[in-house]
């Protein structure tokens, strides 16, 4: 029975040993979980909410709310409503890019998703006024962007 005794001890030892090397691995592992950095910035009538989603220092995607108060234009819903529909089938169809728009009375809200590893940069570059250079199915520096957003007025929020 003792010899019994010591071999479960042994094997006890050997099973926590392992478990705690999972564990460690594990711990590891997490390090390269996506993360996340939210910036914002208030202009001209629009504050603009900007989430970058990142592993390591790679920016895998990112999400921007865009709330534009078109009242203090002196615009009215219909009017902003027909110019919007226009504009937002532009995004309709690419691979990679999720965009809705919604008009309130007083507000256009407007959410875009950017996937940079399923983004069809082809097809994305066809939006006037959008440019993907094709560097962004790869990934951009997350540090580079944080940079150049802080240079641009953003600030992060926290």
């Amino acid at each position: 029975q003792y010899r019994e005794f010591v071999m479960f001890k042994r094997f006890l030892a050997v099973f926590c040993a392992v478990v705690l090397g999972l564990s460690l691995a594990g711990c590891s592992v997490s390090n390269n979980a996506e993360q996340s950095k939210t910036f914002v910035a208030n202009t001209n009538n629009m504050n603009i909410e900007l989430t970058c989603f990142y592993i390591g220092d790679k920016m895998t995607r990112q999400n921007v709310k865009n709330t534009f108060d078109y009242s203090k234009l002196g615009l009215k819903k219909s009017d902003v409503k027909a110019k919007i529909d226009v504009f937002s089938k532009q995004y309709k169809g690419i691979k990679g890019i999720k965009h809705t728009v919604r008009i309130t009375d007083k507000f256009l809200i407007e959410n875009a998703e950017v996937d940079y590893t399923t983004l069809d940069v082809n097809k994305a570059n066809k939006i006037p006024g959008v440019f993907f250079d094709k560097q962004a199915k790869k990934g951009f520096s997350m540090k580079k962007a944080e940079k150049a957003l802080i240079s641009e007025g953003f600030k992060e929020k926290k």
